[in-house]
């Protein structure tokens, strides 16, 4: 397994020393850059010797996906991956948990509807560019839609797009209340994940109470034959910290 970082490309020459695999970027920040910034981003990343694995973020706020037409948004999502794609990057995480709210002057059944509609667009549109997509379930606290891991499940099966694939993020599966060895029912259709202290969303660290869980779920990923990238989103961002992380990270990946 892989351990990355979410974080900008500022970060990538600290990201090596600290000793992640990979940087995991805003998919919304690619695709807001003029063509200089975004080939700047590209030098920094061959400079410090990083890969980009993959985005998340795809969605920047104002944009409301049960409001506006699949169509109308294609010209951005197709953006989002030949930018993705652009960096070498495999994956982009579909969470945006803003833009995929279902707002109040709708059914929640009209909601679904309408982001399976946008769903479909976005398959078709990482098909076309080699990338997938990794659906996150979220908590209650940011979003009304996709809040469980079968929610999720759910949708991709209808969708049934090798492009459009799922994600567990163990901060927001913490509040599903299941013990780590459910995951391994989403098997076939979990391609990402990401990781963060449960509840406190802290990157994880000995001792800090959740050792138990960090174990069990990546023994759950051995079990599994997972040998993709673990994605650490959250935490003080301070690089001792993250260092520390990683390197905890490192170990409990290698069993």
């Amino acid at each position: 397994m892989k351990i990355g970082l979410c974080a900008g490309p500022e970060r990538a020459a600290e990201a090596v020393a600290m000793g992640f695999d990979y940087l995991e970027l805003n998919a919304s920040a690619l695709a807001a850059m003029d063509d200089a910034a975004y080939n700047k981003v590209g030098e920094q990343l061959e400079k410090a010797g990083i890969p980009c694995l993959g985005t998340n973020c795809f969605y920047p706020g104002g944009i409301q996906l049960t409001e506006d037409d699949p169509e109308q948004l294609r010209d951005y999502v197709a953006r989002v991956f030949r930018r993705v794609a652009g960096l070498g990057g495999k994956f982009t995480v579909f969470g945006s948990g803003g833009a995929r709210r279902i707002p109040e002057n709708i059914t929640m059944a009209e909601g679904r509807e309408k982001l399976y509609r946008v769903a479909v667009m976005m398959a078709e549109e990482a098909e076309r560019y080699g990338i997938r997509i990794a659906l996150e379930p979220l908590n209650f606290r940011e979003t009304n839609v996709i809040l469980t891991e079968e929610e999720g499940a759910k949708l991709v099966r209808r969708i049934n797009n090798p492009s459009f694939r799922l994600l567990l993020d163990v901060f927001h599966y913490s509040f599903e209340l299941l013990p780590m060895e459910e995951i391994a029912r989403y098997q076939d259709l979990l391609i990402h994940f990401h990781i963060a202290s449960p509840w406190k969303r802290m990157e994880p660290l000995p001792r800090d109470g959740y050792e138990d869980d960090y174990q069990r779920f990546f023994s759950v990923l051995r079990e599994m034959g997972y040998n993709g990238g673990v994605s650490l989103e959250g935490g003080s961002g301070e690089a001792d910290s993250l260092r520390k992380s990683c390197q905890y990270l490192h170990q409990l990946a290698q069993g």
